[in-house]
């Protein structure tokens, strides 16, 4: 496959993508797989314990391990992310935005916090300002794949195919 077949067919799917856009999680909490979580210097176990419990779909078992990593640290953006994700889950979408705003005023240069405010102010129908958030998202963390397809996704629900593509071809630089 060439170059442009790739990219039309990466098109064809981000197109798809958007029809599902209101189901993906409005943050991305597995930083790292909780397999690999467990082995890595520095994860709180209550914080592995929360994303474990959004990985067996047990909201209950996330939120008060999240709410715990946060007791032992106040200022954990990523618990603050995963108690928003858990929000989601339970379609508290006010409640999950509250989590994201406190995630970003505690770690407002974490890549993490701004692309899921982007995808916040995207569900609310805030394009510009989630496009603002998932720009910034990706100039925080030039590896960041997720900000770039879900900016590629809002670029291309208006119509702006032309400014989405080179997005899509960095998301594929990124992760070939």
């Amino acid at each position: 496959m060439n170059r442009s077949q790739l990219t039309a067919a990466l098109l064809v799917c981000s197109v798809a993508s958007l029809s599902a856009v209101h189901a993906a999680p409005i943050v991305s909490t597995t930083v790292q797989p909780p397999s690999r979580a467990a082995s890595t210097p520095g994860v709180s176990p209550d914080y592995q314990r929360g994303l474990e419990g959004l990985a067996r779909g047990d909201s209950q078992a996330a939120r008060l391990a999240f709410q715990a990593a946060l007791e032992q640290q106040p200022g954990n953006v990523d618990a603050m992310l995963g108690l928003a994700e858990v929000a989601f889950t339970a379609k508290n979408l006010d409640e999950a935005g509250r989590w994201i705003d406190r995630a970003v005023k505690a770690g407002p240069r974490s890549s993490a916090a701004q692309a899921s405010l982007g995808r916040y102010l995207s569900l609310k129908g805030k394009g510009a300002d989630a496009e603002t958030a998932l720009k910034k998202a990706a100039k925080l963390d030039p590896a960041a794949l997720r900000p770039r397809i879900d900016l590629g996704d809002l670029l291309l629900s208006r119509g702006q195919a032309a400014q989405a593509m080179p997005l899509y071809r960095e998301a594929l630089s990124i992760n070939p």
